[in-house]
């Protein structure tokens, strides 16, 4: 269908240029990465924001607990900080049990042997621990990754077109839940004779023009291979629409 309306405004193209629709560069369709259940809504259709605003919470009540679960336990470092103390203390008294083994023969093999024991099994405790406590540390991160993915975050500025769900539904991952225009910048998207478009280069100026606005553009895109059916290439003129005067969705008129 899209194929077939291009083609139409391409063989019907105006004595000063080519028609062609025009087309937001950056949008946005916004889906969470987990499901659960519409918490909060903090804009509705037509509401202007910017990146990395917020744009939906789901109930993340459990999971903030999660988080502080793990972040209790590897803070814990009570058992930690006992028993390096006490392998500083270990550590001592077999370097100085050892020497006087080792020179005067003051103390028997055995007792050597007691407290060497010891300093190991304290030191195998304070490496098992700081072990487990990096491993904590990773479980600690991952609960905080999770609860990040409660959120629904825009990842461009602009204009929320479409809001999908409301407050209380149930939210599935991959589903769209919003939509973000950013119609900033734009493009003209057009199809051109095979003749016509070997004449064109990508930066070429061309003039724009839709519902009485005009704005100066340059060719952005041309398309490598013309279409099979039709014979026609494809063309992008990107321009800037700062004011948004220029709407997506509509016809554009576009010479060279």
């Amino acid at each position: 269908m899209k194929k077939n309306l291009f083609c139409l405004l391409a063989i019907s193209s105006f004595a000063f240029g080519y028609d062609g629709i025009v087309y937001a560069k950056n949008s946005a369709k916004m889906s969470l990465q987990i499901d659960g259940i519409v918490s909060s809504i903090f804009v509705k259709e037509g509401s202007k924001i910017n990146k990395d605003f917020v744009i939906l919470k789901l109930d993340d009540s459990l999971q903030k607990l999660e988080v502080e679960r793990r972040k209790s336990i590897f803070e814990d470092v009570a058992e930690y900080e006992s028993n390096k103390k006490n392998l500083v203390l270990a550590k001592s008294l077999y370097e100085s049990t050892k020497s006087l083994y080792e020179k005067t023969a003051s103390v028997s093999k055995d007792e050597l042997n007691s407290i060497e024991m010891q300093y190991q099994t304290l030191l195998g405790k304070v490496n098992s621990f700081e072990a487990r406590k990096a491993q904590e540390k990773v479980e600690y991160s991952i609960a905080k990754e999770v609860l990040e993915k409660y959120q629904l975050i825009s990842p461009i500025k602009g204009v929320v077109t479409s809001l999908e769900i409301q407050k209380g539904e149930w939210a599935k991952a991959g589903e769209v839940q919003a939509v973000i225009l950013d119609n900033s910048v734009c493009y003209v998207e057009l199809n051109i004779e095979e003749d016509i478009g070997r004449k064109l280069r990508v930066g070429k100026k061309a003039l724009v023009k839709s519902s009485g606005y005009k704005k100066q553009g340059i060719i952005s895109y041309i398309a490598p291979m013309a279409d099979k059916a039709s014979g026609l290439m494809k063309v992008k003129v990107e321009f800037e629409n700062p004011n948004g005067t220029f709407i997506a969705g509509t016809l554009a008129q576009v010479s060279f």
